[in-house]
């Protein structure tokens, strides 16, 4: 054991060089009693003078003449400055890095509407002020789980023992705390707040490995990685899944989706039986293909987040994964752990497996116990541990041996809880997703916002919901604002200055309010014709479908084409998901406001490009005898999430940064740049022949190109990046579940039976790709497809060209539509 560093002693051990440090867990409140050179296998230099001085006192006379010499000769050490940056692995303590317990406090957000009281309440403030000494604590556990799980997500790989990985991360979250656990009571002030879970595909929660575990982890695992931290009895919970295999994406997501889900519906007064019941609607809306097989993600029932009390992980609240009855509601200063869980297996776990997980009971029994070996260990529990978890290998770190007898005696009387591994259907996955939120009675604190772990929420009381004026559930676009502009100047305008997309770009120009905001409508054409529904892709307006539109109508045809919401001149509504509920919402929508009859029985035909191309997908599933036919252009929704990059895996998910740091990114990311990505193909395509953007929006228009139109909405339509994102993080563009197309393909097979329902004659659709599409890739299109609707029920065209199809030659894939109808007619 080390020499404990004097509390007076200005220079606390570097903790680069000895791996821990003297000083507090959270500033100066409490010195360290370990052993600084055990954890680093190396002494400072201060600790060496500190030696010579002790020997040559213990001396005579000579010896203090010697020591006089000594210190004679000894050269004016350099001051060291304080550490500004974390080292790889982590090992500079936290409070080094933030002086004064300045720990970063996340994203703080106010309460609205009738909870604004809490906010502006002289009374409420005061109270918070009084009472937010121990957020200290909780950010600086906070920051240092933050550095440790990066540290960690970027340097576990497949090779490494499970031991290996277990003793990385622990031993950083000492470090960083200052609190190696080894002397008497030590790991009480800080450090682990409950054994590192390290669980593998079917093992949900509660394993860690045992002292001789050899187990090595490989490419095809799915690890839970659960890490506790605390400071002085202040928990944070938070863990997350690695997966090395791509096809495991979507059960990641849906876990992920489930867990953010939980964060933003959480709130004061919350029943937590129904946040239960959103956080199963998220999770249950993902299916994941692997080796083959399709399987429905299944939140795991029988395991639930829970309450976090001061020094105890499990407090007595419950926050299940399924809708329940519990009307328990989350109260003012309540800390939570939501930690959904999901599987492809039953959904349901057992107890199995050797137990590593252990913990002393706050209740337990007074036990008369017979074994001194018990008695020994639980005098030691109660002065390392209290009632925070531990596990063996804790045990064997403070030196304990040949315990176990007295470990199982302590089980058997109650005194000491034992947590085995719980473990789904075998061969299953099992993902898991957490944060820790804490609802506070003034501001909340959304620390994954600065990357914290812990979440100081606020949320409105829920128990008597007032509606949300409609100026703040509507982003308006100042598009068409900017368009009368233009119109009303036009005159004064040279060509060049136009709009790269007017409100009168074609006949039959519309703008009605709905409930969602306003949408615009193009809608011209023979009223006798046939009836075409067109829609647009995941960036551009309308009017990149105006070519083909023209075509369809010189054939005769009625045509209606719109702008989703968010883009070109629609508004946004902006406290919904852009997902194809929302969608097929818009379209139905639009089919109300025309003056013709749209609906019934095969009443017109739907056409669909890219992202457009999924929600004609997602409308055909469910409402297919309104229509005569389906065509998709490269279609959205299918792409698989192989071709998702790192960065852009980042920048989507809902949990990591804040959504306004992310629009902000993202907002940038979209503007059109030569060899940048496209708005449109979201991804850096090498073997892109043609540049997206630089495509001119329509034949006539040769100056005004898809890049023109996406710079000219970014700048005025405020709604659109907002709009982008959800659609992104929905399954219409890449492929995250197919229920949706499982359903079309038994709408299309009902349609080939003898008594066959109205719409879609022939039980067929219509699928357009490219040859060189980057994003969409033809082969991967085609057997996906056939895979999901059967060959049956496609018919497959290829044009020359690349996503861009749809723009540069809608004149030939109107021609192909048109073909498909006579076929099946």
């Amino acid at each position: 054991m080390a020499a404990r560093a004097p509390d007076n002693n200005p220079k606390a051990l570097s903790a680069k060089e000895s791996g821990s440090a003297n000083g507090s867990a959270g500033g100066n409140r409490t010195t360290s009693g370990g052993a600084d050179a055990a954890i680093s296998g190396a002494e400072s230099d201060d600790d060496a003078d500190e030696n010579i001085t002790e020997s040559t006192a213990a001396a005579g006379e000579s010896g203090a003449t010697e020591k006089k010499k000594k210190k004679k000769n000894k050269k004016k050490k350099k001051t060291k400055k304080a550490p500004t940056a974390q080292t790889e692995p982590p090992s500079v303590l936290v409070s080094q890095l933030f002086p004064n317990d300045t720990y970063p406090r996340g994203e703080e957000v106010e309460y609205s509407n009738e909870n604004r009281y809490r906010t502006t309440n002289e009374e409420k403030r005061h109270l918070d002020m009084l009472n937010s000494d121990f957020l200290s604590d909780y950010r600086q556990a906070a920051e240092t789980h933050r550095q440790v799980r990066q540290w960690a997500q970027k340097n576990i790989k497949p090779g490494q023992t499970l031991t290996e990985i277990a003793n990385g991360i622990e031993d950083s979250v000492r470090r960083l705390v200052g609190h190696d656990g080894l002397s008497e009571g030590d790991a009480i002030h800080a450090g682990m707040a409950f054994p590192l879970g390290l669980n593998i595909d079917e093992i949900a929660a509660h394993f860690s490995p045992n002292s001789g575990n050899k187990t090595v982890l490989q490419h095809n695992n799915v690890m839970k990685i659960d890490i506790g931290v605390h400071v002085n009895g202040r928990i944070v919970d938070s863990a997350f899944t690695m997966a090395f295999d791509p096809m495991y994406d979507n059960l990641l997501a849906a876990v992920k989706d489930a867990t953010n889900t939980g964060v933003r519906e959480a709130g004061i007064d919350v029943r937590l039986g129904e946040l239960g019941g959103y956080i199963q609607e998220a999770m249950e809306s993902y299916e994941c293909e692997i080796n083959g097989t399709t399987y429905p993600i299944k939140p795991i029932r029988n395991i639930t987040g829970h309450s976090i009390l001061h020094y105890s992980i499990h407090g007595s609240k419950s926050v299940p994964s399924v809708k329940t009855n519990d009307t328990t509601k989350m109260e003012e200063g309540d800390v939570f752990a939501i930690e959904p869980f999901g599987s492809t297996g039953k959904g349901k776990v057992y107890d199995q497996g050797e137990v590593s997980h252990y913990a002393l009971r706050s209740d337990a029994p007074k036990v008369d116990l017979h074994l001194s070996s018990a008695k020994s260990l639980l005098y030691s529990i109660k002065k390392n541990f209290s009632t925070l978890p531990f596990c063996r290998r804790y045990l064997d770190r403070i030196g304990h041996e040949k315990y176990l007898l007295g470990l199982n005696h302590l089980v058997k009387s109650g005194i000491v809880e034992d947590y085995p591994p719980l473990v789904d259907q075998k061969g299953s996955y099992t993902a898991q997703f957490e944060h820790a939120i804490r609802q506070a009675p003034l501001l909340g604190v959304t620390a994954a916002a600065a990357s914290l772990a812990l979440y100081l929420q606020i949320r409105p009381t829920r128990s008597d919901v007032q509606h949300v004026p409609e100026e703040q559930t509507i982003t308006r676009a100042r598009t068409r604002v900017e368009a009368g502009k233009d119109q009303s100047s036009a005159d004064a305008k040279a060509p060049e200055d136009e709009l790269p997309y007017s409100m009168d770009a074609f006949p039959g120009g519309r703008q009605f309010n709905t409930i969602y905001g306003t949408i615009q409508v193009f809608e011209w054409g023979p009223e006798n014709g046939e009836k075409v529904l067109m829609m647009h892709g995941l960036s551009t307006p309308c009017i990149a479908l105006g070519d083909m539109a023209k075509e369809f109508v010189k054939k005769g045809c009625r045509v209606m084409i719109f702008d989703f919401f968010g883009r070109g001149y629609s508004d946004t509504p902006n406290d919904l998901k852009h997902d194809a509920r929302l969608y097929t919402t818009q379209i139905l929508l639009v089919l109300s406001s025309s003056p013709l009859s749209w609906t019934g029985s095969s009443a017109f035909h739907i056409v669909g490009f890219s992202l457009g191309g999924s929600v004609a997908v997602a409308f055909a599933a469910y409402h297919a005898s309104m229509l005569r036919s389906v065509t998709l252009i490269c279609p959205g929704g299918l792409i698989r999430t192989s071709h998702i990059s790192p960065r852009s895996r980042f920048l989507y998910s809902s949990g990591i940064i804040p959504d306004w740091f992310r629009l902000r990114i993202l907002h940038s990311s979209l503007e059109p740049r030569h060899g940048a990505p496209s708005a449109d193909v979201p991804e850096q395509v090498k073997d892109a022949e043609v540049d997206f953007d630089d495509v001119p929006i329509a034949a006539d228009r040769h100056g005004v190109r898809i890049g023109d139109v996406v710079r000219w909405q970014l700048k005025n339509n405020d709604g659109f990046v907002s709009s982008y994102l959800s659609s992104l993080r929905s399954s219409l563009v890449f492929r995250r579940h197919d229920g949706i197309w499982r359903v079309l393909a038994e709408e299309l097979r009902r349609r080939r039976t003898t008594n066959a329902p109205p719409g879609l004659p022939s039980g067929r659709i219509c699928l357009i790709t490219a040859e060189s599409d980057a994003i969409v890739v033809k082969d991967e299109l085609v057997e996906d497809a056939e895979a999901l609707l059967c060959r049956e029920s496609v018919e497959m065209r290829v044009l020359k060209g690349g996503h861009e199809i749809a723009v540069s030659r809608g004149k030939d894939v109107a021609s192909i539509a048109m073909e498909s109808w006579d076929r099946k007619h």
